[in-house]
């Protein structure tokens, strides 16, 4: 034939381009790869923000953003780690060999996960996260959960340093992994949102110690309506589980609610006494918890007030965080409480030793 050669579109049946059929052929590539599998199915499951879903998808595809990666894109990028300066920054490095990833993964209660990894690269160690016969340990609230959002932390800490020039120390970055995990779990178990409602047997409700360098607090309040007595128990202990103090408080006060609140504010003002630095302050009042974090729930002006005041307290502390925990997890603090209703003294204190 005489006429000139022309350029065609082959995935269109016009022979014309379109973002339809781009789109379309990529999607069509994307199912067929060896890394889009029945994982995947689970990974779209998991009850945790866009974000991460996203963060797992760019790790399992190659794609996330490490410097390796751009400067293999961009040949005058410096490949190197934010952290270590002078070792390449692979995904392999980012996650599981960098010295500033192994100090969060060893301050946290899951080091284990950390540990999994031997022999394993790091595409493979994600892909285990999710396999129904996983190695790891019954207590593990659930080990999909935590390792997704512990290795997202050390995402976002990294990128703090590339982009702030500031990151948080890896006992920081723990802590509020940690933080939104035990968060994250009471939204996968439907946990009730009400302060002193039981939890479901069949989810877990057992107390998990805090990060490395951190102490928990438990907290609670009993009030019968019947009567102005309230009692507060507060417990601490340590990310070994030891104990560490323990207080009884008996005061006098007009609901549960208002109880609740100023036990968390007894707390706060004792620990801010004791001069801790990290602190856990984890109680079963879910619509409390939520007004201090968020600014949102419905209460009594009375207790919101008692709750700034307590929030107010916050920056004496280097790193603090309060935290929703199901009632019969936080069953000691509860006998406490109940304790210092029914005693006849005011306040009663142990301390094992200086916290």
């Amino acid at each position: 034939m005489n006429s000139e050669d022309q350029v065609r579109w082959s995935l269109s049946k016009d022979g014309e381009y379109s973002v339809k059929s781009f789109f379309t052929n990529s999607m069509n590539a994307n199912i067929a790869s060896p890394v889009v599998d029945k994982i995947w199915a689970q990974i779209w499951r998991l009850k945790l923000i866009p974000k991460i879903h996203l963060f797992i998808w760019k790790c399992l595809s190659n794609s996330l953003p490490t410097n390796s990666r751009i400067r293999s894109v961009i040949s005058s990028m410096n490949g190197n780690c934010p952290h270590c300066l002078h070792i390449e920054e692979t995904l392999q490095h980012l996650l599981l060999d960098c010295p500033y990833a192994k100090a969060v993964w060893l301050s946290s209660p899951y080091a284990i996960a950390h540990q999994n990894s031997n022999q394993l690269t790091v595409v493979e160690w994600i892909k285990e996260w999710f396999l129904p016969n996983n190695p790891w340990p019954a207590y593990f609230p659930n080990s999909s959960i935590v390792t997704v959002i512990l290795s997202w932390y050390i995402w976002k800490s990294r990128c703090k340093k590339v982009f702030d020039d500031d990151c948080p120390n890896p006992s920081q970055t723990s802590h509020e992994a940690i933080i939104m995990i035990e968060n994250q779990i009471r939204v996968l178990y439907d946990l009730s949102p009400q302060p002193h409602s039981r939890t479901n047997s069949n989810s877990p409700a057992f107390w998990r110690p805090p990060s490395s360098q951190f102490l928990k607090l438990n907290i609670d309040a009993s009030f019968i309506s019947s009567s102005d007595h309230a009692g507060i128990g507060i417990l601490i202990r340590d990310n070994a589980s030891k104990f560490k103090a323990a207080k009884c408080i008996q005061l006098r006060t007009g609901s549960s609610e208002q109880a609740e609140g100023l036990a968390i504010l007894a707390t706060v003002e004792w620990a801010k006494e004791l001069k801790l630095s990290k602190g856990s302050f984890e109680s079963d009042a879910q619509n409390l918890i939520n007004f201090i974090n968020h600014g949102i729930g419905h209460l009594k002006w009375r207790s919101k007030t008692i709750l700034v005041d307590c929030k107010s307290l916050t920056p004496a502390f280097e790193s603090v965080g309060f935290v929703y925990t199901p009632r019969e997890a936080n069953r000691p603090a509860d006998l406490l409480a109940r304790a210092a209703r029914n005693s006849r003294t005011m306040t009663s204190l142990w301390m094992r030793m200086d916290v």
